[in-house]
């Protein structure tokens, strides 16, 4: 469903109750849409916990926490941060098509976005 944006609801977005939510339509400023929340089952819901990227993403989630609680690997890593964003601007390395910078800005995105790579 449709809603036309009003006074009201200009900066409505997110969740209304446990079944639908309000999103802003891409490129038109005056209307929203209106949506239902997909329900899952719990055993779909463990399903998809279980696919490969899902379990990937956590694996690397995990190592890079791990990485900040160390010390000694977190000053490793703050090393390799800087110098990244030091050949970046050196070498004039714009954003990527999606916005996203050619080095993350925080050290938590740069460990995972490096870990992901490997």
């Amino acid at each position: 469903m449709k809603v036309k944006k009003s006074e009201l609801i200009g900066g409505l977005s997110g969740s209304l109750n446990r079944t639908v939510y309000v999103r802003a339509i891409p490129g038109n400023g005056e209307w929203f849409a209106v949506c239902k929340k997909p329900h899952y089952s719990k055993k779909e819901l463990i399903a998809m916990a279980q696919r490969p990227a899902v379990l990937r993403l956590s694996a690397v989630t995990k190592q890079a926490s791990a990485i900040l609680r160390d010390e000694a690997q977190k000053a490793e890593w703050q090393r390799r941060h800087l110098a990244a964003k030091r050949e970046a601007s050196r070498h004039q390395k714009k954003a990527d098509a999606k916005g996203r910078p050619a080095v993350p800005e925080r050290l938590y995105d740069f460990i995972r976005c490096e870990l992901s790579k490997k």
